[in-house]
């Protein structure tokens, strides 16, 4: 995977980048480079378009397959991160979203995970309205059992269904049944 990144595009294999994590604190966050070099240069950190010209033939392969995450099996191994949980934003866009919507912080009350409900319900391209709607609902709904089942539905979606030509890119919603509620 990293020579055919390094041979696309030579330079740096891995990205490093600020997310925020359990609790608003900033961690280091590893990834496979999927974008050529200094993508970010003119424009600052950005959220990538369902058909950004700044990604790699290779990162194109790698995001669909998923395997340009592997590397944050380190931020597990650290724990700055969970198998599942919201997904982890950058620090710089998630400071701008504190000030649209200040109750983004919520989704902060847990690790952020590797797989997140908003990933697995919605898609790669959601609002950050829309994000905080899911990760309120995983929040509420946490738990092993639903954690091993929102497992499961990711690996269905990075092995089965983004290869079905007629995949829509959401997951039947039968797919997903909220747990109980928790009794405080």
């Amino acid at each position: 995977m990293c020579l055919a990144v390094w041979l696309e595009d030579p330079g740096p294999l891995f990205f490093v980048k600020n997310s925020v994590g359990r609790g608003g604190r900033n961690f280091r966050q590893w990834k496979i480079r999927t974008m050529v070099r200094s993508a970010e240069e003119g424009t600052g950190p950005v959220l990538a378009r369902e058909s950004d010209e700044r990604v790699l033939r290779t990162g194109r392969w790698l995001r669909r397959t998923a395997l340009d995450e592997l590397p944050q099996l380190l931020n597990i191994l650290q724990g700055s991160m969970s198998f599942v949980g919201p997904r982890p934003q950058r620090t710089v866009l998630v400071d701008q979203y504190l000030q649209a919507i200040p109750e983004y912080a919520d989704r902060h009350r847990l690790a952020p995970g590797l797989a997140g409900l908003a990933q697995i319900a919605g898609d790669y391209y959601l609002t950050p309205r829309q994000k905080l709607r899911y990760d309120r609902l995983y929040v509420a709904h946490a738990g092993l059992g639903f954690d091993l089942k929102l497992i499961a539905i990711a690996c269905a979606v990075v092995f089965w269904l983004r290869w079905d030509p007629n995949w829509d890119g959401r997951v039947p919603r039968a797919w997903i049944r909220w747990p109980k509620r928790r009794r405080s």
